[in-house]
């Protein structure tokens, strides 16, 4: 074995959505991992100013900062995937309508990127080379049956030792692939050479990652699942067969004096009030206004292009009624002074380990902050903002309190978003080098 040459195996924790899901062995790219593990020890020193005082014969000449390595992933095994490629093709009818046929290995609902418009295939053989080249799968390696080797080649011993220091915190604080930030793609670092590895998870966290976090306690035996039904309960809320919960980013900026987009869209018709008006509404524009300020408040916990809302619902069992949804386009107004915005990913990472949910919620950006943004129906415009700062330790406090006190009998009983487990906080940490 080489002294240059150093040897590690994963863990696939979650699946990985890729875009290469057909090729032999597919699995991390490195063009993905490394940057973002060279980002990872650029940090631990304060920035890449404080590491080239230090050790600038580290980087390799170029305009991005990177060091002088090189990385390579192996897997041996046959993969899980998802079948949603072959489904929506077997759906496919040469009068135009579809089968109703179902994944057998679909891909968790947090991922709705398998979108692809057919409108302008004229034949079934067209609409299938569409579907294949847009759609994405998810591949998943077991370890009981699966090898995933990673191999660095690094000829400065300096700079291998940092590598080998903080590989295990890289792989427990990051995702890879696709909709990484909700679960996706979760690798965890088993051996160095042959030599098994034995630590906690979450005091590594803590000593690495600057802000509080949370771990969810539930025993499930799938955390995805999880995943969704929380960050929906959070963003998106639930309307769905009779149950409703609103969205809790709208609770709790509610609690600041603060109302939202979606109210201030409904007073301006740009989307439909959904059920019946009464003294007993859930719907806060119903009601006299209470609010000074609405504002952008979703946008705290991410940025799209558009948002979609139900046009009606049935108001007996609360089912969607025909009609479809009313899809509302989201742009930024950029500035003189601010860059236009076209995505922002939430600031809020799920990370699953061993089946363990672990939520890491970083501060949202700054520039994100009272930017205007406007919502087009295609009828009507409207100009929001966004709000001028937002606490984020403080919503995702409050969040926890949310799931595991004022509304814990709901969510035992629910259907739609049924969850026993709670949430748990654990202290700020802070990184050295």
């Amino acid at each position: 074995m080489s002294q240059f040459i150093f040897k590690y195996k994963l863990k696939q924790e979650t699946p990985l959505i890729h875009f290469q899901h057909s090729e032999e062995g597919a699995i991390l790219r490195s063009s993905e991992v490394k940057p973002k593990l060279d980002k990872f020890i650029i940090e631990q020193y304060g920035g890449e100013n404080e590491v080239r005082k230090l050790y600038n014969y580290w980087f390799i000449d170029g305009d991005h900062p990177a060091f002088k390595y090189k990385m390579r992933f192996i897997v041996d095994g046959i993969p899980t995937k998802s079948d949603t490629i072959e489904t929506e093709k077997k759906r496919i009818q040469p009068n135009g309508s579809k089968n109703k046929v179902l994944p057998k290995n679909p891909i968790n609902a947090n991922y709705f990127g398998n979108m692809v418009d057919l409108k302008n295939c004229r034949t079934p053989e067209e609409k299938y080379a569409a579907i294949e080249r847009s759609y994405k799968e998810t591949i998943f390696y077991s370890n009981s049956n699966s090898t995933i080797r990673m191999e660095i080649v690094c000829f400065i011993p300096e700079l291998m030792e940092e590598l080998n220091k903080h590989i295990i915190a890289f792989f427990l604080l990051n995702n890879f692939g696709t909709r990484q930030n909700k679960g996706f793609g979760s690798f965890t670092v088993t051996h160095k050479e042959d030599q098994k590895l034995n630590y906690n998870p979450i005091s590594i966290i803590k000593e690495y990652f600057k802000h509080r976090f949370f771990v969810v306690n539930n025993n499930s035996s799938n955390p995805m699942e999880d995943i969704r039904k929380l960050y929906k309960l959070m963003k998106s809320g639930v309307n769905q067969n009779g149950e409703y919960f609103r969205a809790f980013i709208y609770i709790y900026m509610h609690k600041k004096g603060i109302g939202n987009e979606k109210a201030k869209m409904k007073q301006k018709n740009i989307v439909p009030i959904v059920g019946k008006k009464s003294n007993t509404s859930k719907h806060e524009c119903d009601k006299p206004p209470k609010f000074d300020a609405y504002k952008y408040v979703r946008a705290m916990l991410g940025i799209g292009d558009n948002v979609s809302y139900l046009n009606a619902v049935n108001p007996e069992n609360g089912r969607p009624v025909p009609g479809g949804k009313t899809t509302v386009n989201i742009s930024h107004k950029e500035s003189k002074e601010n860059e236009k915005i076209e995505r922002y990913a939430s600031p809020i990472v799920f990370k699953i380990v061993d089946k363990r949910i672990i939520i890491l919620p970083y501060a949202v950006n700054n520039h994100i902050f009272n930017q205007k943004f406007m919502f087009d129906n295609k009828k009507v415009n409207l100009e929001i903002f966004t709000p001028e700062f937002f606490d984020m330790d403080d919503f995702m406090l409050a969040y926890k309190d949310y799931i595991n006190v004022e509304i814990r009998e709901q969510l035992i009983k629910s259907k739609e978003v049924k969850f026993h487990g709670r949430i748990d906080s654990e202290e700020v940490g802070g990184a050295s080098k």
